[in-house]
């Protein structure tokens, strides 16, 4: 029997009863015709021909053998499938599918990676909570810094109009100085004007809030200390004084306007105090080359107020009293200062022709020295006012003028 005929034997237990039927009738029909055959071959090995006849007995014996143990293991198989047949097949459960090459790693790095997203979760919560503790924190140091800084704007408003108003009396302008602490309160003075410009470069708060007040009070206290002879003199000579007076001529253009209009006047006044002083003036006068004189140009503009111009005027009436380098002269803004002296206005027309005079006996005394030339220095562009002007005194102190006294500003509490 052929091997591919005892496959179809197996195979007969999943095949249907009507399918075994016809496969056991085809088996009869197959054994039939094996038989015949194994019954024709015996016979051809009965009468073996000559070229077989040098094999040995025992060979064809064991040929003999296999063939009928490949008869008997057919009729087995044949009766087992006819058994079966008449047997009628249980349900068998569906088997799973086998799992694809690779999918056992592949479900491990699955669980490894779930692992490692639950501790980044984890983590993730950690620092959500810290973050909402931090901010909790920074929102309560937020608080209590404004409110710091609401009381000490609100301190600083009160102490500095108290000690604007006693800063008055010159006595106690005297007292003030004559402590260990009046170096220290120019330094707090200039660190609170930068501070307060940086934080208000473009607008000014109002007048009646405390950081207005404030630094008002600064410039009030600075400016009734340098109305006095002694409070002058310290300004100009210690070196916190200097800085101040400096930084003062720095931030007087670009304190804006008009907001800050009231304290332009007041260090405005500061700047004329000063300048009453022969060592004041000369500081203002050759510091920055001459800057104090861009500090009255710009409040001399059209757009500034009357009272600012006036300010202005008067703070150059003082610094061109003695003026004695052709260099500062030619810095004075002279086409401004000859428009105001035919503006309508008597007191800036007075003060402006005032000025003028000024640089006529500086035009004077300048040039009546001789040059590297040999010649004489022409200042250009002055209005003549009267050709045999006398010259004032070059003690600042002890100057006097009919229209613009030398007496310093000494401010109240409130501008």
């Amino acid at each position: 029997m052929r091997v591919d005929e005892m496959a179809e034997v197996d195979n007969v237990e999943n095949t249907p009863l009507s399918d075994v039927v016809e496969c056991l009738d085809e088996a009869s029909r197959c054994l039939s015709i094996v038989g015949a055959n194994l019954a024709g071959l015996l016979e051809d090995l009965n009468t073996a021909p000559e070229c077989l006849a040098s094999l040995q007995q025992h060979d064809l014996g064991r040929l003999e053998n296999e063939v009928r143990s490949l008869n008997r293991n057919l009729e087995d198989a044949l009766e087992d499938a006819a058994v079966a047949a008449r047997v009628p097949p249980r349900p068998q459960a569906p088997q799973a599918p086998p799992l694809r090459a690779g999918m056992a790693e592949r479900c491990a790095e699955v669980e490894e990676l779930r692992a490692k997203v639950q501790a980044l979760q984890r983590e993730h919560d950690k620092s959500a909570a810290l973050l909402a503790t931090a901010q909790a924190d920074a929102a309560c140091l937020r608080s209590q810094i404004t409110h710091q800084s609401a009381f000490c704007a609100s301190l600083g408003s009160v102490l500095g109009n108290l000690l604007w108003k006693a800063s008055r009396v010159p006595p106690v302008v005297d007292l003030l100085l004559s402590g260990n602490k009046a170096t220290d309160f120019l330094c707090i003075v200039s660190g609170t004007l930068e501070s307060f410009l940086e934080t208000f470069n473009t607008e000014m708060p109002g007048q009646s809030s405390d950081e207005s007040q404030f630094i008002m009070a600064m410039g009030g206290i600075v400016t009734n200390m340098a109305a006095a002879p002694a409070g002058r003199q310290f300004l100009v000579g210690d070196p916190n004084g200097r800085e101040l007076l400096q930084q003062i001529v720095r931030v007087l253009p670009v304190i804006p306007t008009p907001s800050g209009n009231c304290l332009k006047r007041l260090l405005l006044m500061a700047l004329y105090n000063v300048s009453i002083n022969q060592s004041g003036l000369s500081l203002l006068q050759d510091d920055g080359g001459g800057a104090i004189f861009t500090v009255a140009k710009d409040c001399l503009k059209p757009e500034s107020t009357n009272e600012l111009r006036i300010m202005a005027l008067r703070l150059l009436h003082s610094l061109t009293c003695d003026i004695k380098n052709p260099a500062l002269v030619a810095q004075v803004p002279k086409q401004l200062i000859s428009d105001l002296a035919a503006s309508d206005d008597p007191q800036l027309q007075t003060l402006a022709l005032d000025v003028n005079e000024n640089l006529v006996k500086a035009q004077e005394r300048l040039g009546q020295m001789p040059n590297k030339n040999g010649s004489t220095n022409k200042t250009p562009g002055i209005i003549t006012k009267s050709p045999n002007s006398q010259f004032e005194s070059d003690n600042l102190e002890n100057r006097h003028n009919t229209v613009q006294p030398t007496t310093a500003w000494r401010l109240p509490s409130h501008p």
